[in-house]
């Protein structure tokens, strides 16, 4: 992807998600935000709820317990209690 994202989801235990994506959606504790390529630096604690990842080729839903978010220069770093997928699904 030209404009893209570096994403790393971690738990304590593991990687949860590494990769490239175009959007990132997560539950901060000030409500739900939506990153895309060239955002703002942001740093942000997250509440329980879905991160949603949007690559060229899928789509990833993520529920977490907990965290928090740091975005600068196209690279997004989510350091979480806990997550599960719950959806996989292609574009």
């Amino acid at each position: 992807m030209k404009d893209s994202i570096s994403v790393k989801i971690s738990t304590p235990f593991k990687n949860e998600f590494k990769g490239k994506a175009y959007y990132i959606e997560l539950p901060t504790i000030s409500g739900i935000i939506g990153i895309m390529p060239n955002h703002i630096p942001t740093i942000s604690a997250l509440k329980n709820g879905v991160i949603k990842i949007k690559t060229a080729e899928q789509t990833f839903d993520f529920e977490i317990t907990g965290g928090f978010v740091r975005f600068y220069n196209n690279t997004c770093s989510v350091s979480i209690k806990d997550a599960k997928t719950i959806q996989k699904t292609a574009v």
